[in-house]
């Protein structure tokens, strides 16, 4: 988005894609020429593209404020996918909430022919997505403990299976291993390869628990 003064705005927290039916992601929420945006800056400086990272508000002259949470009407609308970053935690729950509701409803990119949330068994597919941003989902089996950092393995086959490495301060925060055993989870980040696939989680939210049974 870019303001009149030649401010550059990203979306915090989401990723705008376009839906599987080819029609341009933004025009249902596209901001009218004219609208007032409100924004709350994440990071001290631009991206690298020049862009600054922002949470925003949009907003009709003599319409109250704060107006309408951008974000969170396209991850609810299932016009992007939330994508965490260490700035702005504080609206993970709400971001990953609107997008369960979205995936659940088949809503723009969770549509047929879209973006697929990947299980964890399925490591030839998960592979194929090396070097992008991914989501997996599927049961913890084993939880390997180590100086520097965990090893969550969703496999019995750990240097050739799906795994998340969890780095030991973000451990230290996230309780015993043998709570971790069993659970279904979702994580999402970037896929590596290292033996097979690997997700290296750094926050939190990166890893949503589902309720240690079926899927959400």
């Amino acid at each position: 988005m870019t303001l009149r003064d030649g401010i550059v705005l990203r979306p915090a927290w989401v990723a705008v894609s376009p839906p599987p039916d080819g029609t341009d992601a933004d025009v249902h929420f596209a901001v009218p020429v004219g609208s007032l945006v409100r924004y709350r800056t994440l990071m001290a400086e631009p991206d690298r593209w020049g862009r600054i990272v922002a949470q925003m508000f949009v907003f009709t002259e003599g319409q109250e404020a704060p107006g309408r949470w951008l974000e969170a009407d396209l991850a609810g609308a299932g016009r992007a996918v939330v994508r965490p970053e260490p700035q702005g935690r504080d609206c993970a729950g709400a971001l990953l909430a609107r997008e369960r509701g979205a995936r659940a409803a088949a809503r723009g990119v969770w549509a047929r022919g879209g973006i697929r949330v990947h299980r964890a068994d399925d490591v030839a597919e998960i592979a194929a997505e090396a070097g992008r941003h991914a989501i997996v989902e599927g049961r913890v089996l084993s939880v390997g403990e180590r100086a520097s950092r965990t090893y969550l393995n969703f496999g019995r086959r750990w240097s050739e299976d799906f795994t998340v490495t969890v780095p030991k301060r973000l451990w230290e925060t996230m309780g015993p291993g043998a709570a971790w055993r069993g659970r279904h989870v979702r994580v999402r980040g970037v896929i590596d390869m290292a033996g097979g696939p690997l997700i290296a989680v750094t926050m939190a939210e990166q890893i949503e628990i589902l309720s240690g049974s079926a899927a959400e």
